[in-house]
């Protein structure tokens, strides 16, 4: 891991409170968090809803190989772009996989 500092968000998945997720996330990120939780109604709080949707349909694995990218590229995670941007990858990865497994996309 690279010498970055972190903040954690904690949040539950599918409102099953036996089911929760803790992501480290760069504290470069934390102002536009803030502003997010601040002013529901603005870009950041869709982009940060679109996170954690995204991540309620990943599986463990998924859930940790999303951690493991940012902890990787943390000196590069600057914004909820960034974070959607990981996000992406790791459902391409997924999707990719599992075609080349033939279970088809």
């Amino acid at each position: 891991m690279k010498n970055n500092e972190f903040f954690e968000l904690n949040c539950t998945i599918n409102n099953n409170h036996q089911n929760k997720l803790t992501l480290k996330i760069p504290m470069e990120v934390h102002n536009e968090f803030e502003q997010a939780i601040s002013n529901r109604n603005s870009e950041a709080m869709k982009k940060l809803v679109e996170i954690f949707s995204e991540l309620s349909d990943f599986d463990i694995t998924m859930q940790m190989t999303f951690q493991a990218l940012i902890e990787n590229n943390a000196e590069k995670v600057n914004s909820f772009d960034d974070l959607l941007m990981l996000v992406k990858t790791v459902r391409l990865c997924a999707a990719m996989d599992k075609w080349s497994n033939g279970g088809g996309i």
